[in-house]
Protein backbone atom coordinates (compact mmCIF):
# COMPACT_ATOMS: atom_id res chain seq x y z
CA UNK A 1 0.00 0.00 0.00
CA UNK A 2 1.72 3.25 -1.34
CA UNK A 3 1.98 5.99 1.69
CA UNK A 4 1.15 9.38 1.23
CA UNK A 5 2.57 12.72 3.14
CA UNK A 6 -0.57 13.50 5.58
CA UNK A 7 -0.85 16.16 7.92
CA UNK A 8 -0.75 14.47 11.90
CA UNK A 9 -0.68 15.02 15.57
CA UNK A 10 3.29 14.79 15.00
CA UNK A 11 3.30 17.77 12.69
CA UNK A 12 1.41 19.65 15.97
CA UNK A 13 3.38 18.81 18.52
CA UNK A 14 6.91 19.63 16.13
CA UNK A 15 5.52 22.93 15.16
CA UNK A 16 4.83 23.47 18.76
CA UNK A 17 8.40 22.89 19.64
CA UNK A 18 9.63 24.89 16.64
CA UNK A 19 7.70 28.31 17.85
CA UNK A 20 9.15 27.76 21.26
CA UNK A 21 12.40 26.32 20.47
CA UNK A 22 12.66 29.84 18.20
CA UNK A 23 10.97 31.85 21.42
CA UNK A 24 13.85 30.86 23.53
CA UNK A 25 16.16 31.19 20.77
CA UNK A 26 14.87 35.09 20.47
CA UNK A 27 15.14 35.58 24.70
CA UNK A 28 18.85 34.12 24.64
CA UNK A 29 19.95 36.76 21.85
CA UNK A 30 18.15 39.62 23.92
CA UNK A 31 20.15 38.24 26.51
CA UNK A 32 23.54 38.12 24.91
CA UNK A 33 23.57 41.53 22.39
CA UNK A 34 22.07 43.60 25.29
CA UNK A 35 18.67 43.70 24.69
CA UNK A 36 19.63 44.24 20.64
CA UNK A 37 15.23 42.68 19.54
CA UNK A 38 16.32 43.37 15.55
CA UNK A 39 19.20 40.85 15.79
CA UNK A 40 17.33 38.61 18.70
CA UNK A 41 14.21 38.39 15.82
CA UNK A 42 16.54 37.69 13.11
CA UNK A 43 18.17 34.71 14.72
CA UNK A 44 14.65 33.79 16.13
CA UNK A 45 13.30 33.40 12.41
CA UNK A 46 16.48 32.23 10.87
CA UNK A 47 16.11 29.44 13.38
CA UNK A 48 12.67 28.84 12.66
CA UNK A 49 12.94 28.60 9.07
CA UNK A 50 16.15 26.02 9.48
CA UNK A 51 14.32 24.18 11.94
CA UNK A 52 11.25 23.59 9.21
CA UNK A 53 12.63 23.00 5.88
CA UNK A 54 15.18 20.11 7.75
CA UNK A 55 12.34 18.09 9.84
CA UNK A 56 9.67 18.86 7.43
CA UNK A 57 11.64 18.22 4.12
CA UNK A 58 12.99 14.84 5.68
CA UNK A 59 9.46 13.95 6.28
CA UNK A 60 8.83 15.08 2.95
CA UNK A 61 11.48 12.95 0.99
CA UNK A 62 10.76 9.90 3.01
CA UNK A 63 7.10 10.18 1.69
CA UNK A 64 7.54 10.50 -2.27
CA UNK A 65 6.63 7.71 -4.49
CA UNK A 66 9.07 7.94 -7.66
CA UNK A 67 12.24 9.42 -8.09
CA UNK A 68 13.22 6.67 -5.05
CA UNK A 69 17.06 7.15 -6.18
CA UNK A 70 17.56 10.70 -5.81
CA UNK A 71 14.48 10.97 -2.50
CA UNK A 72 16.77 8.61 -0.22
CA UNK A 73 19.64 10.50 -1.00
CA UNK A 74 18.15 13.61 0.15
CA UNK A 75 16.69 12.17 2.99
CA UNK A 76 19.70 10.85 4.33
CA UNK A 77 21.21 14.69 3.90
CA UNK A 78 18.01 15.88 6.10
CA UNK A 79 18.69 13.17 8.84
CA UNK A 80 22.39 14.33 9.32
CA UNK A 81 21.15 18.32 8.79
CA UNK A 82 18.72 17.60 11.91
CA UNK A 83 21.49 16.45 13.72
CA UNK A 84 23.80 19.38 12.97
CA UNK A 85 20.95 21.74 13.97
CA UNK A 86 20.74 20.14 17.46
CA UNK A 87 24.32 20.33 17.84
CA UNK A 88 23.90 23.58 16.60
CA UNK A 89 21.55 24.91 19.42
CA UNK A 90 23.60 23.18 22.57
CA UNK A 91 26.92 24.94 21.01
CA UNK A 92 26.63 28.40 19.36
CA UNK A 93 23.18 29.32 19.25
CA UNK A 94 21.29 31.61 21.75
CA UNK A 95 19.05 29.16 22.66
CA UNK A 96 22.03 27.75 24.83
CA UNK A 97 22.89 31.11 26.23
CA UNK A 98 19.27 31.75 27.53
CA UNK A 99 19.08 28.57 29.78
CA UNK A 100 22.38 30.07 30.88
CA UNK A 101 20.70 33.54 32.18
CA UNK A 102 17.92 31.11 33.42
CA UNK A 103 20.26 28.79 35.39
CA UNK A 104 21.21 32.46 37.09
CA UNK A 105 18.03 33.78 37.11
CA UNK A 106 17.35 34.25 41.55
CA UNK A 107 21.04 36.40 41.08
CA UNK A 108 20.29 38.56 38.52
CA UNK A 109 16.58 39.07 38.94
CA UNK A 110 17.86 40.16 42.45
CA UNK A 111 20.18 42.68 41.59
CA UNK A 112 18.16 43.93 38.87
CA UNK A 113 15.14 44.69 41.90
CA UNK A 114 17.72 46.03 43.45
CA UNK A 115 18.78 48.74 40.58
CA UNK A 116 15.45 49.86 40.05
CA UNK A 117 14.24 50.35 43.28
CA UNK A 118 17.95 52.62 43.84
CA UNK A 119 16.82 54.44 40.53
CA UNK A 120 12.99 55.07 41.79
CA UNK A 121 14.36 56.52 45.38
CA UNK A 122 15.58 59.18 43.48
CA UNK A 123 12.56 60.95 43.86
CA UNK A 124 12.16 60.37 47.35
CA UNK A 125 16.05 61.15 48.36
CA UNK A 126 15.31 64.45 46.77
CA UNK A 127 11.85 65.41 49.23
CA UNK A 128 13.87 64.39 51.73
CA UNK A 129 17.35 66.88 50.87
CA UNK A 130 14.31 70.38 50.65
CA UNK A 131 12.44 69.15 53.81
CA UNK A 132 16.14 69.34 55.15
CA UNK A 133 17.69 72.51 53.51
CA UNK A 134 14.65 73.96 54.55
CA UNK A 135 14.72 72.57 58.19
CA UNK A 136 17.73 74.15 58.71
CA UNK A 137 16.99 77.13 57.41
CA UNK A 138 13.97 77.28 59.79
CA UNK A 139 16.03 76.51 62.33
CA UNK A 140 18.00 79.79 62.39
CA UNK A 141 17.06 82.41 64.48
CA UNK A 142 17.41 85.12 61.81
CA UNK A 143 13.89 86.41 60.80
CA UNK A 144 15.98 87.44 57.28
CA UNK A 145 16.62 83.52 56.48
CA UNK A 146 12.81 82.58 58.00
CA UNK A 147 11.88 84.24 55.18
CA UNK A 148 14.65 83.20 52.91
CA UNK A 149 13.28 79.54 53.67
CA UNK A 150 9.69 80.51 52.54
CA UNK A 151 11.61 81.49 49.54
CA UNK A 152 13.44 78.57 49.30
CA UNK A 153 9.93 76.19 49.92
CA UNK A 154 8.37 77.82 46.47
CA UNK A 155 11.50 77.18 44.11
CA UNK A 156 12.83 74.34 45.41
CA UNK A 157 8.98 71.81 45.38
CA UNK A 158 7.94 70.81 41.91
CA UNK A 159 5.47 72.81 41.72
CA UNK A 160 7.43 76.18 41.14
CA UNK A 161 9.53 73.78 39.00
CA UNK A 162 6.09 73.45 37.34
CA UNK A 163 5.43 76.69 36.38
CA UNK A 164 8.51 78.37 35.85
CA UNK A 165 9.69 75.54 33.08
CA UNK A 166 6.56 74.44 32.31
CA UNK A 167 7.50 70.80 33.24
CA UNK A 168 4.76 68.49 34.72
CA UNK A 169 6.96 66.85 37.63
CA UNK A 170 4.11 64.34 39.23
CA UNK A 171 2.65 63.47 35.93
CA UNK A 172 6.83 62.16 35.24
CA UNK A 173 7.54 61.16 38.46
CA UNK A 174 4.33 58.60 37.95
CA UNK A 175 5.55 56.99 34.76
CA UNK A 176 9.09 56.53 35.66
CA UNK A 177 7.42 54.46 38.65
CA UNK A 178 5.52 53.15 37.23
CA UNK A 179 7.90 51.83 34.55
CA UNK A 180 9.98 50.76 37.49
CA UNK A 181 6.96 48.53 39.08
CA UNK A 182 6.14 46.76 35.47
CA UNK A 183 9.59 46.31 35.13
CA UNK A 184 10.44 44.53 39.01
CA UNK A 185 7.41 42.32 38.47
CA UNK A 186 9.58 41.02 35.07
CA UNK A 187 11.13 37.82 35.03
CA UNK A 188 13.89 35.95 32.56
CA UNK A 189 11.28 34.96 30.41
CA UNK A 190 10.03 38.32 29.77
CA UNK A 191 12.57 39.49 28.24
CA UNK A 192 10.87 43.00 26.89
CA UNK A 193 10.23 44.26 30.32
CA UNK A 194 14.36 44.13 31.06
CA UNK A 195 14.31 45.29 27.42
CA UNK A 196 13.80 48.75 28.93
CA UNK A 197 16.71 48.29 31.16
CA UNK A 198 17.96 51.56 28.37
CA UNK A 199 14.98 53.20 28.96
CA UNK A 200 15.20 53.18 32.61
CA UNK A 201 18.41 54.09 32.68
CA UNK A 202 18.12 57.19 30.32
CA UNK A 203 15.02 58.54 32.47
CA UNK A 204 16.70 58.14 35.51
CA UNK A 205 19.69 60.00 34.22
CA UNK A 206 17.47 62.79 32.91
CA UNK A 207 15.57 63.07 36.28
CA UNK A 208 19.39 63.24 38.24
CA UNK A 209 20.50 66.49 36.21
CA UNK A 210 17.17 67.91 36.91
CA UNK A 211 16.27 68.02 40.43
CA UNK A 212 20.72 68.98 40.81
CA UNK A 213 19.52 71.67 38.21
CA UNK A 214 16.44 72.86 40.51
CA UNK A 215 18.77 72.65 43.82
CA UNK A 216 21.97 74.58 42.36
CA UNK A 217 20.74 78.30 43.64
CA UNK A 218 22.07 79.46 46.75
CA UNK A 219 19.81 81.59 48.49
CA UNK A 220 22.20 82.60 51.44
CA UNK A 221 25.66 82.66 52.32
CA UNK A 222 26.39 79.21 54.25
CA UNK A 223 23.14 77.70 52.46
CA UNK A 224 23.35 73.66 52.24
CA UNK A 225 25.41 72.49 49.04
CA UNK A 226 23.05 71.72 45.84
CA UNK A 227 21.17 68.34 45.63
CA UNK A 228 23.76 65.21 44.14
CA UNK A 229 22.37 61.94 44.26
CA UNK A 230 24.42 59.06 46.08
CA UNK A 231 24.56 56.22 43.46
CA UNK A 232 25.59 55.80 40.04
CA UNK A 233 22.48 54.31 38.48
CA UNK A 234 25.08 53.73 34.72
CA UNK A 235 27.51 51.94 36.61
CA UNK A 236 24.70 49.63 38.12
CA UNK A 237 22.77 48.95 35.23
CA UNK A 238 25.77 48.05 33.34
CA UNK A 239 27.28 45.70 36.18
CA UNK A 240 23.47 43.96 35.69
CA UNK A 241 23.93 43.65 32.14
CA UNK A 242 27.47 42.10 32.49
CA UNK A 243 25.75 39.46 34.37
CA UNK A 244 23.36 38.26 31.83
CA UNK A 245 25.49 38.62 28.33
CA UNK A 246 28.18 36.82 30.17
CA UNK A 247 28.04 33.01 28.14
CA UNK A 248 29.30 29.75 29.17
CA UNK A 249 31.04 26.97 27.13
CA UNK A 250 28.63 23.60 28.76
CA UNK A 251 25.15 24.30 30.29
CA UNK A 252 23.13 21.19 30.74
CA UNK A 253 19.72 22.84 30.83
CA UNK A 254 20.28 23.21 26.67
CA UNK A 255 21.30 19.78 25.83
CA UNK A 256 17.92 18.20 28.02
CA UNK A 257 16.04 21.05 25.89
CA UNK A 258 17.43 20.46 23.03
CA UNK A 259 16.78 16.61 23.01
CA UNK A 260 13.51 16.66 23.58
CA UNK A 261 12.91 19.03 21.09
CA UNK A 262 14.91 17.25 18.57
CA UNK A 263 12.29 14.17 19.46
CA UNK A 264 9.74 16.20 19.14
CA UNK A 265 10.40 18.01 15.41
CA UNK A 266 11.43 14.26 14.62
CA UNK A 267 7.91 13.26 15.05
CA UNK A 268 6.90 13.88 11.51
CA UNK A 269 9.71 11.65 10.05
CA UNK A 270 9.57 8.55 12.80
CA UNK A 271 5.21 8.61 12.24
CA UNK A 272 5.63 8.70 8.08
CA UNK A 273 5.47 5.11 7.09
CA UNK A 274 7.75 4.26 3.49
CA UNK A 275 6.02 3.94 0.49
CA UNK A 276 5.99 -0.25 0.12
CA UNK A 277 7.43 0.17 -3.21
CA UNK A 278 10.21 2.29 -2.18
CA UNK A 279 13.24 0.12 -2.64
CA UNK A 280 15.23 1.89 -0.91
CA UNK A 281 15.48 2.33 3.53
CA UNK A 282 17.52 4.55 5.70
CA UNK A 283 21.02 2.82 5.89
CA UNK A 284 20.90 0.57 2.67
CA UNK A 285 17.69 -1.30 0.44
CA UNK A 286 14.71 -2.53 1.86
CA UNK A 287 14.50 -6.00 3.11
CA UNK A 288 11.42 -7.42 1.26
CA UNK A 289 9.49 -8.91 3.37
CA UNK A 290 5.72 -6.87 2.14
CA UNK A 291 3.07 -9.33 1.98
CA UNK A 292 2.28 -8.61 -1.72
CA UNK A 293 5.82 -7.99 -3.37
CA UNK A 294 6.69 -11.32 -1.59
CA UNK A 295 4.23 -13.10 -3.28
CA UNK A 296 5.26 -11.48 -6.43
CA UNK A 297 8.02 -12.94 -5.49
CA UNK A 298 7.01 -16.46 -5.01
CA UNK A 299 7.04 -18.67 -8.31
CA UNK A 300 3.13 -20.53 -9.39
CA UNK A 301 3.07 -24.12 -8.60
CA UNK A 302 1.22 -26.68 -10.93
CA UNK A 303 -1.69 -27.87 -8.76
CA UNK A 304 -1.46 -32.07 -9.03
CA UNK A 305 -4.77 -33.07 -10.71
CA UNK A 306 -6.32 -35.20 -9.18
CA UNK A 307 -7.35 -38.62 -10.33
CA UNK A 308 -10.41 -39.74 -12.33
CA UNK A 309 -12.47 -42.24 -11.24
CA UNK A 310 -12.65 -44.82 -13.69
CA UNK A 311 -16.18 -44.93 -16.36
CA UNK A 312 -17.07 -48.07 -17.31
CA UNK A 313 -18.82 -47.61 -20.69
CA UNK A 314 -22.24 -50.12 -20.90
CA UNK A 315 -22.99 -51.89 -24.04
CA UNK A 316 -25.92 -52.93 -25.78
CA UNK A 317 -26.12 -56.52 -25.79
CA UNK A 318 -27.98 -56.77 -29.19
CA UNK A 319 -25.02 -55.10 -30.99
CA UNK A 320 -22.19 -57.57 -30.16
CA UNK A 321 -21.25 -60.37 -32.22
CA UNK A 322 -19.61 -62.87 -31.75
Amino acid sequence: MNETLKFSWGHIVAFLAMIMISYVTFTGAAYLYDTNLLVSALWAIASFLVMFVVFVGTQQMKAVEKNFTRSIVLERIGVVLSVVVLVLLVTISPFKHFWTVYSNKSEIMEEFAMSIDSSKSIFENYDAYVEERIEKTLQSKSPEKNAQAELMRLQLQPSFATQTESFDYQTKKLEIEQWIDKARQSSVWNVFVIGNLTKIQSGVEMWKTTLESWSSKKFYDGDMEPYKATYDITSNFNNLKQKFTKSVAFQWRAILWALVGYFCMALPWLLQRRPVKNPNSLFGKKDWTAEEDYEEQIPEQSVPQQEQPLKIEEYDDDTFEI
